[in-house]
């Protein structure tokens, strides 16, 4: 079975974790170019906790994807690494 097709058969039989996959799905990308960012600035998740005021459970659990961060978190680490976050348009399927 392939992840789409996978993917595809939780979302019919459980929305809860479906929603949870295409959270994970948005933010993956997200949490990976701060993780990149982290390293190229040679920061422990320790640093990048105290440097964000967030804990450092809280940097982990993203990282893990143990948690769904809020955009204020998101904002908040983007910026202490120099990063923004950016909105793209995309088609919709109508």
């Amino acid at each position: 079975m392939t992840w789409e097709e996978y993917k595809k058969q939780v979302i019919e039989t459980d929305p809860i974790a479906g929603e949870i996959i295409k959270q994970q799905e948005v933010l993956s990308p997200i949490i990976g170019e701060i993780m990149i960012r982290q390293s190229e600035l040679g920061l422990s998740d320790h640093e990048l906790a105290e440097r964000c005021g967030v804990s450092e459970a809280t940097i982990r659990r993203m990282e893990t994807g143990g948690v769904i961060p809020t955009m204020d978190t998101l904002i908040k680490v983007c910026r202490c690494v120099g990063l923004r976050l950016m909105v793209e348009r995309e088609e919709i399927m109508r």
